[in-house]
């Protein structure tokens, strides 16, 4: 299993996604059929890993610096543009 999880407790994740939700009986349907858990596992993990590695950080820097809306603009922290590049540019 991945490594721990500050923003979200991953067994539960899988939890939610294959036993109360029953993802995999997606795979049955035509649109789906080349996928399986396996599928499921990858994406599971690619998200854990873009909530760790590039959005966690950002959370102090955030903090620190929130957004501010004045007038109908928007000002936002110097740590969100930085955080857009990388998860666009992530290859996860």
């Amino acid at each position: 299993m991945a490594e721990n999880n500050p923003l979200i407790a991953e067994r539960e994740a899988r939890f939610l996604l294959f036993e109360l939700l029953e993802a995999e009986t997606l795979c049955g349907l035509p649109h789906f059929a080349d996928h399986s858990r396996q599928t499921f596992e990858l994406y599971v993990q690619a998200a854990a890993k873009l909530a760790r590695e590039v959005v966690l950080p950002t959370y102090k820097p955030m903090d620190a610096e929130p957004l501010i809306t004045r007038t109908g603009a928007c000002t936002r922290t110097r740590a969100w543009p930085s955080c857009i590049r990388s998860w666009s540019s992530s290859a996860c």
